[in-house]
């Protein structure tokens, strides 16, 4: 039973109910108390007055004289006062005064019993099954109660958060809005959980990639620089060496500034300001920065996407997503090969797509192209980083857009983003 105390509430419901119960006792005991009193008074009056009647006609003594209407009047509690008076005279005569003769009444001691009982036990059968019925009552409050408390440590232990469906009110009042507030902060906690568990395997997953990914030119260009300390070393070689050296930090740049843009666009930093532009603008802006790569290597790329094309996105990070395209586009056509940027319009969507002459994408590595650092093997410059195609996906999937890839056979990788139109 100690256990049904440990709410304050039920402790004030036991210590108001027995205080209820102390004051039916006291109660019950006035009220016998009293009705007693005025139950044998009235029928002590009654045959002090028979005494005065029969003290007055003289049928104490000796007469058999007696007036039969006056004392069946006196039986059935009729009687004057005059009677009464000549009662207590008489009684007073032997020692018995009118009152204390109630206390010596022999049944005094059962009427009040009695009559307390008939007070006291309907009182305390009442309160008894109410005290019964609010235990009750509580009871399955309180129950309630630690099951809301039971699910909200097991969702801050970071237990799944489908255990509430485990759990059913059956209340509609205050307790139904603090079940579903409670709810409502367990699901805002557990999708706050979630997301810095992912921010820490992001965390950690870049890391890792920025480690793995950085490790290789380091060593290449550490291997470059003790190689220059040989001072006999001919200065055509010792060039051919800090080239090298320097296409590795190039790669190092490229390889820290693009995990950087993926980190960011990972944690939602990136605010895409999406206007109506020109995506034949952005296409040029896109192709600029490789304009003496394509010169050197004697390379045809052709920006077809038609003057006009209007279509709200963020220019600088979609010229971003395509250059990395026309970067992945450059690795694999060889020497004087062809690289093209269209447009097509349909009634539903528009479509960019980057298309080249080279050797295409082997069918079975179409679906992992997208995966951050991964590197197919027809690459012509094997030194790829292999993260601007999954930043690329990312950025056109920020601007509202969806990026993906074919391989026709017989021809070079084409890839498409789609935009759809709104209806």
């Amino acid at each position: 039973m100690l256990h049904l105390l440990t709410n304050s509430g039920q402790r004030r419901l036991l210590a108001l109910f027995m205080s209820l119960m102390l004051l039916t006792v006291i109660t019950a005991s006035a009220v016998s108390e009293s009705v007693t009193r005025r139950i044998l008074a009235t029928q002590i009056e009654e045959k002090i007055a028979l005494i005065g009647y029969l003290s007055e006609s003289g049928l104490l003594v000796e007469s058999e004289q007696m007036n039969h209407i006056t004392l069946s009047g006196l039986l059935d509690g009729r009687y004057d006062n005059t009677l009464l008076a000549s009662g207590q005279s008489w009684l007073a005569a032997y020692g018995f005064a009118e009152p204390d003769t109630w206390t010596f009444y022999a049944a005094y001691g059962t009427l009040k019993q009695r009559t307390l009982l008939s007070v006291f036990l309907p009182a305390a059968c009442v309160l008894l099954l109410l005290a019964f019925f609010c235990r009750q009552i509580l009871s399955g409050l309180y129950r309630q109660i630690r099951r809301i408390a039971d699910v909200s440590h097991l969702a801050a232990a970071g237990s799944d958060s489908m255990l509430l469906t485990d759990v059913s009110i059956r209340d509609e009042g205050d307790l139904a809005v603090l079940w579903h507030a409670t709810v409502h902060l367990i699901e805002r906690v557990s999708a706050q959980l979630q997301s810095l568990k992912k921010d820490k395997r992001r965390l950690q997953d870049f890391l890792s990639d920025i480690s793995h990914q950085i490790k290789t030119p380091l060593a290449s260009l550490q291997l470059y620089l003790d190689l220059m300390q040989d001072t006999a070393m001919a200065q055509d070689k010792r060039a051919s060496f800090i080239e090298q050296g320097l296409a590795q930090v190039r790669r190092i740049d490229w390889l820290v500034q693009g995990l950087l843009k993926m980190a960011r666009l990972d944690a939602g930093s990136v605010e895409m300001k999406l206007i109506p532009a020109d995506l034949s603008t952005t296409v040029q802006q896109a192709v600029a920065p490789f304009s003496e790569i394509i010169r050197q290597r004697h390379l045809s790329v052709r920006n077809l996407v038609e003057q006009g094309t209007i279509w709200p996105h963020d220019p600088e990070w979609l010229s971003e997503a395509i250059s990395n395209l026309i970067k992945n586009a450059l690795e694999q056509v060889p020497e004087r090969g062809e690289i093209s940027i269209s447009s097509v319009q349909t009634p539903l969507s528009l479509q960019l797509q980057i298309s080249d002459s080279g050797p295409g994408i082997p069918s079975q590595e179409i679906s992992r192209i997208f995966e951050r650092f991964y590197r197919h093997d027809t690459a012509i410059r094997p030194d790829s980083v292999g993260i601007g195609l999954s930043l690329a996906r990312a950025i056109v999937e920020q601007n509202g857009g969806d990026l993906t890839a074919s391989s026709p056979p017989g021809s070079g990788a084409v890839f498409t983003i789609s935009f759809l139109k709104n209806p």
